[in-house]
């Protein structure tokens, strides 16, 4: 998915998206990775992660398991997988560094 697309999508849901999970701001940066299974068609397997999405919660929130239904929210808006972080990265397993990885994000606005 491209950039652009994914912050129009977000810029257009961003009032809802702020609302029920308490995000402060939202953005998009590079990242591909290819599915778990290796597959190139749809075979119901996880999808490619095609895009990487970054948020930044309200101060007092606590995203707990609404990070999670956060992510599926969007990989619903975008119709592809999304690699999902928080902006001091939480929930990144895979970077030693949340900045290197954040270094390229652009954030949606209203």
């Amino acid at each position: 998915m491209r950039q652009d697309k994914a912050l129009k999508i977000l810029s257009d849901n961003l009032d809802d998206i702020k609302r029920e999970f308490g995000v402060k701001s939202i953005g998009v940066f590079p990242w591909s990775e290819s599915p778990v299974c290796g597959c190139n068609y749809d075979c119901g397997g996880p999808l490619a992660k095609e895009i990487g999405v970054v948020v930044d919660y309200k101060p007092g929130v606590r995203p707990d398991l609404r990070f999670f239904t956060l992510q599926f929210r969007i990989e619903e808006l975008f119709d592809c997988g999304i690699f999902l972080t928080t902006l001091n990265g939480d929930y990144d397993r895979t970077w030693e560094s949340i900045d290197t990885l954040l270094k390229d994000a652009v954030y949606a606005e209203d």
